[in-house]
């Protein structure tokens, strides 16, 4: 019985050393092709499997810039303010064009900077008329200077293109506002309510020319050629335009700096102390000798009417 039992540990001690001679013995072959190719002596069945690398993808290709057109369209804004500061629209236009032909069907994106520039806000995105021309109503929350902008993205054989302008806000105590638009910049805007004197000043580039237009509400004045307009204190003359509220001022500067001011007519007020009694008087006068001749007309036509009355009876035939 021992004898059994040592016998079959000898046979699996020999099958175990047969087994470890073959695995580090050279590969099996059967004619002339390698049949089994031995495990390596450090091969651990129970290691985790070595990971695949990640595979790097290709770069997307850049694409090759779209060369940017070189002809140059034109566009140019203009602003026009409402007369009552109590509701305050400014009607924003103007119009794309090339070589003097309107750019029709055009996205037009209007803004504004109310800090110099620093930061820009789109209110409005409109699309340009058949003749190139366009128009857009802002509301701004409050007075003060603002650059106004509208600007073309261009397509793919003019440029893109940018138009702006300064515009100053302010009103008076009535309620009044007025504006002034300028391709210069604009400081200083103020309106003197005792003299009626709106006055800003103006810095724009001495290599062109620069103008302004003015807006001033029909209310205080009826007559637009009363104004007078005074750049750098000589009168100048100007042009002007009639809006529905507003009377619309424009004229032209060619120097860099200016100190200009719009005489909007004084409406006297008629107190104890200014009143012309000597006109009055013969005011009156007048008026009381044309009253005294028309009672005189018409007592003569009555005496008339009678003595014709008395002769046509006179000569009334009898029957």
């Amino acid at each position: 019985m021992i004898n059994s039992k040592l016998s079959g540990t000898l046979i699996l001690v020999l099958i175990i050393s047969v087994c470890a001679s073959l695995a580090s013995a050279a590969p099996l072959t059967f004619n002339g092709k390698t049949a089994l190719t031995p495990l390596a002596n450090d091969f651990n069945p129970f290691a985790p499997p070595t990971p695949t690398p990640t595979a790097t993808p290709n770069p997307t290709p850049t694409p090759t810039p779209k060369p940017e057109p070189t002809v140059w369209p034109s566009l140019d804004i203009s602003c026009i303010t409402s007369a009552a500061a109590s509701n305050l629209k400014v009607q924003v236009s103007g119009t794309l064009s090339y070589n003097k032909t309107g750019i029709p069907n055009a996205p037009i994106y209007i803004g504004y900077s109310a800090d110099g520039g620093s930061h820009w806000e789109n209110f409005t995105l409109v699309q340009t008329r058949s003749d190139g021309t366009y128009d857009a109503v802002w509301t701004p929350n409050s007075t003060g200077n603002y650059i106004m902008n509208a600007h073309w993205d261009g397509n793919d054989t003019l440029h893109r293109i940018d138009a702006k302008v300064n515009l100053a806000l302010i009103s008076d105590s009535s309620g009044n506002q007025f504006s002034v638009m300028s391709n210069s910049n604009i400081t200083n805007i103020a309106y003197n309510s005792a003299t009626q004197v709106i006055s800003f000043n103006t810095n724009g580039t001495s290599d062109s020319e620069s103008y302004f237009y003015a807006c001033i509400p029909k209310a205080l004045v009826n007559d637009v050629q009363t104004l007078k307009v005074n750049v750098d204190g000589a009168q100048v003359q100007f042009a002007s335009e009639s809006q529905p509220d507003v009377w619309v001022l424009s004229a032209l500067y060619s120097k860099t700096e200016h100190a200009i001011t719009v005489q909007i007519p004084s409406v006297q007020v008629i107190s104890p102390t200014n009143i012309p009694w000597t006109a009055i008087v013969i005011v009156a006068a007048i008026i009381v000798v044309a009253l005294l001749a028309v009672v005189v007309v018409l007592r003569r036509r009555r005496r008339m009417a009678k003595t014709v009355a008395a002769i046509l009876k006179e000569n009334r035939p009898s029957y």
